[in-house]
């Protein structure tokens, strides 16, 4: 059931489009007149009635990061992606899998919406969470099985590596033990000799 409603203030009627319609054409339509609004609302109608819909899976990964590489007093790498905190190596990784939904429009717009879905991948805890997608630092792929595994063997990983700096800087002392003894925390890492 359609409901107008007059503003005094603003001298205009407006009328709340149906759920579906608010993705598509906005959560309301307006008119000067009451047959103005009236009108608005079945062109609305009618452009989320012939709009197509398309879905399809996708994952979005948004990753945030700082740090700078150097040698020999050159910067070899450089990667200032995300908020600066100033000096120091920074990571955020966050991936999730959404039900993409494109609205293509009579008018030649199109209107995404992406709802969450259960996947494979573990939870991110971030301030910005859920990704905004097609934001700054965030790639929205295709989405698979094999890609979903990836992008939670990706996290579990990070999150490993996270849990053992944390450990590893517990206290001097083991720090010191692991240092002397010649251990090395990731794979593929080499001490330099002195």
């Amino acid at each position: 059931m359609k409901v107008v409603k007059f503003s005094s203030r603003e001298k205009q009627f407006k009328i709340q489009l149906p759920t579906g319609a608010r993705d598509v054409c906005g959560e309301y339509v307006y008119g000067d007149t009451l047959d103005e609004v009236n009108k608005a609302y079945a062109a609305a109608s009618t452009m989320f009635l012939d709009a197509t819909l398309k879905e399809e899976k996708v994952i979005i990964i948004t990753f945030e990061g700082q740090c700078r590489i150097e040698e020999n007093e050159k910067i070899i790498f450089e990667c200032d992606r995300g908020y600066n905190v100033g000096e120091g190596v920074e990571l955020e990784l966050q991936c999730e899998v959404f039900i993409k939904q494109t609205w293509a429009c009579p008018d030649g717009r199109s209107v995404d919406r992406y709802d969450e879905t259960e996947h494979s991948i573990p939870e991110s805890a971030s301030y910005n969470w859920p990704p905004s997608p097609g934001g700054s630092g965030s790639v929205e792929v295709p989405w698979s099985e094999e890609r979903e595994q990836f992008f939670a063997e990706l996290v579990n990983a990070t999150q490993n590596i996270i849990r053992k700096l944390s450990e590893f800087t517990t206290d001097a002392k083991s720090i010191l033990k692991i240092v002397d003894r010649g251990a090395r925390l990731l794979p593929g890492t080499t001490r330099k000799k002195r």
